[in-house]
Formats: structure tokens, C-alpha cells, sequence
């Protein structure tokens, strides 16, 4: 655990990782603080790993790494409290990979396997990870970048198709924590292949965020359930650059997103608010952090003396190396 930690946070922290090691970063959105960092080589085996808050697990997140290895941590303590690895061995970075916890204690993993044809797939887990259920309805050609549960349950998943000549057709597909495909929503199509990348579920709406190296970043959003009709797509008119990461919701049910840009010497990572109100990113500001931001989570801080309680250790850590 590293870090400058604070004893006065906001109700919000932002857990994320980064392709530039393999750490977990703590960082307080509305008071803009960084809060330290941990997991390295542990919970986070490789550069870039997945990261989720794991309800079923309170004051937990759950990692997925290029081993196939699925982690658990308390992202206040930063030590890991259990692990899983997929029956498959490893997963391969052809395509996006993440886990998304379920109120039933299953799991959704959208990864790029190897077995039994490699090829980006949707399965269901047990609580045990020892079997799982295929979520792809049409076959391998609709391939899943991510996934969320619905405030109505349904497992969530968005798709992307290519339809041919630089076109590209998005929808999400609704299913039941079993599995059972339930029916999709049209996202429309797009003359690029990262129109849409990330996908989230807050306030009885499903929400598509732009791609990772688009530079014409969109956001959309239907009510849940399936069969439903999507707002418009916009374009936001802050950076015609890449390195969007995944959308993340604060408790207040507000959206927000990352961007990393790199300018060939340093990184700027903006943070951005969406309001639905006016259907565009209203906040950004620039966090203070040099390195790409893959990929995050928004959890509930813990409280001040926690926090208080945290940074004595570290002190007391530090005070014994300087001994040494």
C-alpha cells in the first residue's frame, strides 16, 4: 500500500487500474484525492486488470487478470481475500475482458477464451466457478465488450457486429441470472468499430459509453428491459482523442467517465460527469495522475477514522523503514 491518504473523504472513491503497472489506485473524485494504492503482483497479476465492486462481498472488488485469475481484495485494507481461475487457464487479450458480480452470487465474465474455439464470449458462473452458462444467442459474431446487471436483475450485455464495409451494428442483449436469453435493444450502427465500448446500470436505465479508441466519443442510454428505445446518440466536444475507459455511477446515480491522453510525453486523465438533462458531459477536470487508466470502479468510501486508521499505519510503515 502506497500513498497519501486523508482522513476527510467524500462519500465516493474511485478504484481503477492502469496499463502502466499493476496496481489498484484509490482516488477521491470530489475532493480530488488520491488515496493510495495497493495489490501489486497480487491482486493485480497483470498491467490493466478488470476491477468491479462486488456487492455480495461489502467492501470488496473483484479483479479478472490475463491469467485467468479472478481476485478478490478489501479496497480499504488493499489485501486480497480470496481467488478463482477460470477452468480455461488463461484468457487472451484479443478482445476486452471483465467480471461482473451478481446479486445471486454468480458472476458474468466477457472474455476472450481459448477454448473451445477462440473467440470473445459471454458465460454466467457459480458462486464456485466450477460451471457456466453460454450467453451467446446468435453465435460468435456478435461479440460481447462488457456487461452489467439491470435494477430490474436481468444480466445486461453490450454487442458489437460487424456489419461489413466499416460499419459496425451495437445492441444490448437482455438475459436472466440463469443465462436464458431474454431479447435485445439497437444501439444503431456506426462507421466505427469503437462507437461504443463500456456498458452500466444505475437509475432504471442501461447505459453504452464510447469505446476505448474512438475519437468521436457517445454515450446512450435505454430504459431497462428489452425491446426498448434508446436515446439518440451524442457526441461529446471535448477530445476528438482516444483512451476512454469504462463508465462508472456515484451514489447520487450520476455517470461519469475517464480519459486518458497521452501527448507523446505525459498523460492527461480528465474526469467527466454526464447530465442526463442535457444529454452531454458537463464536469472535467484533470486528475492528478501520469499513466493510462484502464479500467474503474466507484465504491462507497470508508469512513474518516477508517481512513485516519489507515494512514497511521502507513506512517508507522514508514517510520520503520526510515529505522532500518
Amino acid at each position: 500500500m502506497a500513498g497519501s491518504v486523508v482522513a476527510r473523504a467524500s462519500y465516493e472513491m474511485v478504484i481503477f487500474t492502469t496499463t502502466t503497472d499493476r496496481n489498484f489506485y484509490r482516488f477521491d473524485p470530489v475532493n480530488r484525492v488520491q488515496l493510495g494504492s495497493f495489490g501489486a503482483g497480487v491482486v493485480g497479476t497483470y498491467s490493466g486488470a478488470s476491477v468491479s465492486l462486488d456487492s455480495g462481498r461489502p467492501g470488496q472488488i473483484v479483479s479478472l487478470n490475463g491469467d485467468a485469475g479472478i481476485r478478490w481484495a478489501n479496497y480499504s485494507t488493499g489485501l486480497q481475500t480470496g481467488q478463482k481461475f477460470l477452468s480455461e487457464g488463461q484468457i487472451y487479450g484479443n478482445g476486452p475482458y471483465s467480471v461482473t458480480p451478481l446479486s445471486n452470487g454468480s458472476y458474468v465474465v466477457n472474455a476472450y477464451y481459448g477454448s473451445p474455439t477462440i473467440q470473445q464470449r459471454s458465460r454466467v458462473y457459480n458462486a464456485a466457478f466450477s460451471s457456466f452458462t453460454e450467453m451467446s444467442p446468435f453465435g460468435s459474431g456478435y461479440e460481447p465488450l462488457g456487461s452489467a446487471q439491470g435494477s430490474d436483475g436481468r444480466i445486461y450485455t453490450l454487442n458489437r457486429f460487424n456489419l461489413g464495409s466499416g460499419n459496425f451494428a451495437f445492441v444490448t442483449f437482455g438475459f436472466t441470472t440463469a443465462g436464458t436469453y431474454l431479447g435485445y435493444n439497437s444501439l444503431g450502427s456506426y462507421a466505427d468499430a469503437y462507437a461504443f465500448g463500456s456498458i452500466l446500470a444505475s437509475g432504471g436505465r442501461i447505459y453504452a459509453g464510447p469505446g476505448t479508441q474512438t475519437t468521436n466519443p457517445r454515450i446512450a442510454w435505454h430504459p431497462a428491459g428489452v425491446s426498448q428505445t434508446a436515446t439518440a446518440s451524442i457526441a461529446t466536444s471535448y477530445y476528438s482523442t482516444t483512451g476512454w475507459s469504462n463508465l462508472v455511477a456515484g451514489h447520487d446515480g450520476k455517470v461519469h467517465m475517464i480519459q486518458s491522453y497521452y501527448n507523446g510525453t505525459d498523460y492527461t486523465n480528465q474526469w467527466y460527469t454526464y447530465e442526463p438533462e442535457s444529454n452531454r458531459f458537463a464536469v472535467m477536470y484533470a486528475m492528478p495522475y501520469n499513466m493510462t487508466i484502464s479500467r474503474a470502479t466507484m465504491v462507497a468510501a470508508p469512513e474518516p477514522a477508517t481512513w485516519a486508521a489507515i494512514g497511521l499505519g502507513l506512517l508507522a510503515i514508514v517510520r520503520r523503514k526510515r529505522t532500518r
